[in-house]
């Protein structure tokens, strides 16, 4: 697997990881606390992460390339035995825990650019989710934000990170929410 295709992948964990529960076409259930992060990769290729929430973290149980259907089944019921064999708590049974997913990235100097598309895309998601709560149809939403229909596209286009903060302020007011900010360690 290339470098691309671990950014695309990896930008699709973080979404789930910031946005839990996100949905499709995201990160899709699998039933018995299972659930699949869901990437399109290059060539029409599909990339499928199995994980389970443990302790308001996401743990990464297995990856693979989608070929057929069949296959799918089969990894998830391999995913569900590690879950289930160990209680629930894969991370003290497994000798082979190594860094986080977030080494990788750091590593390979990519970790900034996938925090940031996947903080845009939930931001997106979470926007999109309220309209259609609300009702509001785009035309409605931008004469409400004071703002054009195109600067809401932008908005609303998980993959455009150059939105500004104005603009993310002036939708979470229309929706009825705050914008909280904060520098981490």
């Amino acid at each position: 697997m290339d470098a691309e295709e671990r950014r695309l992948i990896g930008i699709d964990i973080k979404t789930v990881e910031y946005g839990f529960p996100i949905g499709m076409p995201t990160c899709r259930p699998m039933g018995n606390g299972l659930y699949e992060v869901r990437t399109d990769l290059p060539q029409g290729r599909k990339a499928r992460v199995l994980f389970f929430i443990h302790q308001g973290s996401i743990v990464l149980l297995h990856g693979f390339i989608k070929k057929k259907p069949e296959n799918t089944q089969e990894r998830i019921r391999f995913s569900f035995r590690a879950k289930t064999a160990s209680g629930g708590n894969v991370m003290k049974k497994n000798p082979y825990i190594g860094s986080s997913l977030d080494d990788l990235f750091e590593e390979e100097g990519t970790l900034e650019e996938i925090n940031i598309i996947a903080i845009k895309r939930v931001i997106a998601w979470q926007i999109q989710q309220e309209m259609i709560t609300k009702k509001l149809s785009k035309t409605e939403m931008a004469q409400k934000m004071k703002t054009s229909r195109s600067s809401l596209e932008r908005l609303l286009d998980p993959d455009n990170s150059s939105v500004t903060l104005d603009t993310i302020g002036r939708a979470a007011s229309v929706i009825g929410k705050r914008v909280r900010l904060e520098l981490i360690d």
